[in-house]
């Protein structure tokens, strides 16, 4: 349960990300990503998704349970 708690967490997390990053489309426009503080916000959202990525937690927990 703490490994599953932790995976749904995350993923609602990104999708939450998604979400924020898909409304500051909406609001910039299309390209928002090419402008200088576009950019840094593009890149702060990536590096938090990357922080997100739960496949080697999981990963790890499926290597746990199999020895």
């Amino acid at each position: 349960p703490p490994i599953s708690g932790h995976i749904i967490w995350a993923r609602s997390l990104e999708r939450q990300l998604t979400s924020f990053l898909g409304r500051v489309e909406s609001v910039l426009g299309r390209g928002w990503e090419n402008h200088v503080e576009g950019r840094a916000l593009k890149d702060d959202g990536d590096a938090f998704r990357a922080l997100l990525n739960t496949k080697p937690l999981f990963e790890s927990w499926i290597e746990e349970v199999q020895t």
